[in-house]
Parts: C-alpha cells; structure tokens; sequence
C-alpha cells in the first residue's frame, strides 16, 4: 500500500451517513429502512410509555389495573386471530413474487384478509357470550371492560395482518406509523379530553378509546395500503390455495399464540390471586423491562423477510451471516438498555404514581428474560421462516406448561416476584431448546458468543 494510500483520511460518521442516506443500492435501502423502523419504535415506545405513565396518573392504580389486564387479553387474542396468516404472509409473498404467480399472490392477500376478518368477529361474538355467561363468577368491575375489549380484537388483527404485508415490501411508514405512532396518540388525546372537562378516566372509557382510535387506524392504514398494493403488483385475477396457505400459517399460529401466552400469562394468572391494584403495578414494571423489546422488534421487522429470501433461494453462507449480524444487532444494544433501566428503574417507576415503586424488583428479574432472549436472537423467526414452525410449536407448547406449573405455585406464595420469577425461567427453557433446534436443524450456532 502506497504512502498516500495511508494518508488518505478515513470516512467519518458523517461521510458514512451521507453515503447511506445517497446510495441507491439494496443494502443501503435496507439499512435507511432500519434506521427509520429503529426511530419509529423509539418514538412509539416513548408514546406509549408516556400515555401509561399519564393513563396511571389520571385513573389510580385501580382502574390502571382493570384497563392493564382488559387490554392484555386484546394482545393476546389480536395475535392469534389472524391465524398465523401476519407472519406466514412473510414467507408467501417472497416466494409468490420470485415464481411470478401474481394471481396467487393477490389472492393470499385477499383470502388472508377475510379470514381474519372472519375469526375475529367469531371471537368477538363467542367471547362476549363466554364473558356473560360466567358474570357471575367475575368480579363486575371486570365485565363490560372485558366485553369492549372484545370488540376490539378484531380491528387489532387486521392492523397486524396489513403490517405483515407492508413489511413485505419495505413500507414501513404503512406498517408501523398509524399503529404505533397514531393510534396511542389518539388514545391519549381521548383521554386527556376527558380529563381536561374536569372528568376522571376509568378503565372503561380508556378501552372505548382504544376502540375508536384502532378503527380509525384501521381504515387509514387499509386505504394506503391496498392503494399502493394495486401499483405494485401486476393486474391477475386472484386464485386462492387457502388450504395450503393454512397448513403454513396454523403451524406458526402455535408458535406466535405460545409466545403471546409466554410473554402475558404472567399478568393473566396475577389477576387470580391479586388486586387491580397488583395487576397495574406488574404491568407498569413488565412494560418498563419491555422498552428493550423494540431493539429486538425493530430489527427481526426488517430482517425476518430477508431470512425467508436468502432461505428460498438456498443461499445457506448469506443466511448464516445475516443470522449473526441481527444477533449482534439485538443484544448489545439489549445489554445497554437494561443498564440504564437497571439504573433509572425506581426513577422511572415513580413516575406512574405513589406504590408503583414496589415493582422495582420485578423489574429487575424481567430484564434477565430480556438480556435471555436476546442472547440467543430471533431464533423463532429463522425456525419459522425456514419451515421449521411445527418442531418450535412442540417446544412452546411444552414451555407453556412449565410456564402454567411454575405460576401456579410461585405466584400464591411469591405475588408478583413469583410471576415474574416463573415467567423469567420459561424464558431461559425455551430460549435454549430453540436454540439447539437452530443448531441442528440449520447449522447456525445462534449464540451471541458462538462462533
């Protein structure tokens, strides 16, 4: 290497962003669009985290706890309505594009799009008919809360079906403004009207607020979608193959309804045995440890797609890089996260209101779970996009039930450091089972510290 080589300055932070921002290559694209998920979850966490904080304030702890566990159910039942079509629809629309078989992949978004429908206003009905069969056994501050919540579901699945096709094809701003950016604003402009007319907020009227801003997110985020949709794929006439789309998805429906369940069942056991009172403050301290999960969101949204890619075209030396890189990417920024929390956490804790402190050991035992799963990366997602869901659905369904064993002891013994305790180990259980399942069945040592 020549003399002026040496001399030659190196580029930068700034030159390197400036040569990001202007390139036009794939890799580039790639990386604005990371950054840009990466901003938006930052943003949408410090939203919704602030309207918590504000709901928390306004409402006590009391009504907190009823909207907390109402809307834990919405989560869980949002997730699994679509029927695993949200994340299948990752792995068709790839494969449907590179076989140039437009009318199917028409379709899929189609068909995909009824069905979820569909079930969703099945678990609403079934649901409702459920709750008030068993109001007697239900304490009443939790009936028509529930019955709300309900009606929610439906408009939640389907924001989560357009945000797995918007995925598909980079438009982030589809996919993640109007449901994390909009819609938690939209709740907090509802209910800091109704505290500015000199009204107090109650569980209830937060859930009627979160079902009108999801409607209206829903019909907007539709709109742009189906409307860029029809200038990206070619004019065919919709063919359907619903039964082999579902023998994809309802697979991975197991996969994604046991992680919902493995990530909530804690707070859905806690109200049990525990106060309203209780439910807010686990809740207040699960989502305090689960600002980290956007690190681990923002980067599996952009690279789940890109893993089913590499894994169709049988590109195995591209796969096994990137399955390092987004390791990288997740637990670094993972382990600086859970410092400052471990830190700031009372800090931040106090700001829900007076009692909310008593989460703070809770806390602290979530963030091992967090630093857990983010050790071992995505390794969900590269099972499922690898046609692996069925073998991840036997080790979910058996962390389920170790999850369901360990809750029901702890937690009458232990309250909340139980849940969390018992939630944490369920954790460590599957993170290594899936682990070993990559190792095996792709080659990849997904480990943040294998070679």
């Amino acid at each position: 290497m020549t003399d002026a080589a040496f001399n030659q300055p190196s580029p930068g932070l700034t030159d390197r962003l400036r040569a990001l921002l202007s390139s036009k290559t794939e890799n580039a694209r790639s990386g604005r669009n990371a950054i840009f998920i990466f901003m938006i979850r930052v943003l949408s966490a410090a939203l919704v985290y602030a309207s918590q904080v504000l709901l928390a304030r306004w409402m006590g702890a009391f009504e907190f706890g009823i909207f907390a566990y109402v809307w834990v159910w919405v989560i869980v039942l949002g997730s699994l309505t679509p029927l695993g079509f949200n994340t299948a629809i990752l792995r068709f629309i790839p494969d449907l594009t590179q076989k140039r078989e437009f009318g199917l992949l028409r379709g899929v978004i189609l068909r995909s799009r009824m069905i979820v429908a569909g079930v969703g206003l099945v678990v609403t009905l079934t649901g409702t008919g459920i709750v008030f069969l068993l109001r007697d056994y239900l304490e009443n501050y939790y009936v028509l809360p529930l019955v709300f919540g309900l009606v929610c579901v439906p408009l939640y699945a389907l924001a989560e079906l357009n945000e797995g096709v918007a995925r598909n094809y980079g438009w982030s701003d589809i996919a993640f403004l109007p449901v994390y950016i909009l819609r938690p604003m939209l709740v907090l402009l509802a209910m800091g009207g109704i505290t500015f007319l000199g009204n107090t907020p109650c569980g209830l009227s937060a859930l009627l607020a979160s079902i009108l801003a999801s409607f209206l997110v829903l019909v907007l985020q539709t709109f742009m979608l189906v409307r860029r949709l029809n200038t990206k794929i070619p004019q065919a006439t919709p063919e359907y193959r619903s039964k082999d789309w579902l023998m994809i998805s309802l697979p991975i429906l197991l996969v994604e309804g046991f992680y919902m369940l493995l990530a909530h069942i804690d707070t859905l056991m806690l109200q049990l045995f525990a106060p309203p009172e209780q439910v807010g403050i686990y809740f207040a301290s699960a989502k305090t440890t689960g600002l980290i999960g956007f690190i681990y969101f923002a980067v599996t949204a952009v690279s789940a797609h890109k893993l089913a890619a590499l894994h169709a075209r049988n590109e195995k030396q591209q796969f096994n890089a990137l399955v390092k890189q987004i390791i990288h990417w997740i637990f670094w920024p993972s382990l600086v996260a859970s410092l400052g929390i471990y830190i700031l956490g009372e800090p931040i804790l106090w700001l829900y209101g007076p009692g909310f402190t008593a989460g703070y050991p809770v806390m602290l035992i979530l963030l091992a779970g967090m630093l857990i799963r983010a050790a071992t990366g995505p390794v969900e997602f590269m099972l499922n996009m690898t046609e692996h869901q069925v073998s991840t659905a036997w080790v979910l369904g058996i962390t389920i039930g170790i999850n369901l064993a360990l809750n029901s002891f702890l937690i009458p013994a232990y309250g909340m450091l139980g849940a969390a305790s018992g939630t944490v180990a369920s954790i460590a259980f599957s993170s290594f089972m899936l682990y070993l399942l990559v190792r095996r069945k792709l080659g990849v040592n997904a480990f943040i510290l294998g070679n």
